[in-house]
């Protein structure tokens, strides 16, 4: 039985081996081509590959550098494999206890950066599950309207290049 989609949304544990993005979609896209499967749908990184240039990568902890590298190869080998794909890229995903504003959505501008919800990010993709409109884009993932700890703002104002920074005047701001 041939399977229709494969949607890779794996996570490695913030201590684990950040170059499991890339060893486990070498694997994904190999048999996903080789059973013919219409889709794969990956969820990525806001600053891997083209992406980059929003971030200083300098300034984030070593493990996202490898990790963030690690997602580059990942989005390079499954583009190559052939497999119609979808890869969605987000910033900050936020804990379960954060719901989406409503307002979540995916866009093909490359440099819109903000936070993302699971609630949103799930939805999200599976309104590209099966759709037509969805292959063989990349698009980031985005909720402008959730509410960010000080925490959450303060790390992207470190690591966010000036030009691509959020204005805090209109996000919803906790402590």
């Amino acid at each position: 039985m041939a399977y229709r989609a494969v949607i890779d949304a794996s996570s490695q544990a913030f201590g684990g081996d950040q170059k499991f993005y890339e060893q486990s979609q070498v694997l994904i896209s190999k048999w996903a081509a080789a059973t013919n499967v219409g889709q794969v749908i990956l969820h990525g990184a806001i600053g891997a590959s083209d992406s980059g240039k929003l971030i200083y990568i300098e300034k984030t902890h070593p493990i996202q550098q490898t990790s963030i590298a690690s997602k580059t190869i990942a989005e390079a080998t499954l583009i190559n494999s052939g497999v119609p794909y979808t890869i969605i890229r987000h910033l900050t995903l936020l804990s379960m206890e954060t719901k989406e504003s409503g307002n979540a959505r995916l866009t093909k501008d490359h440099t819109a950066v903000g936070a993302m919800t699971r609630d949103g990010l799930a939805r999200l993709t599976m309104e590209c599950l099966g759709n037509a409109d969805c292959l063989n884009v990349i698009y980031h993932a985005v909720d402008d309207d959730v509410e960010l700890t000080e925490r959450t703002i303060g790390t992207w104002e470190k690591v966010i290049k000036p030009e691509y920074q959020l204005d805090r005047a209109n996000l919803n701001i906790v402590d």
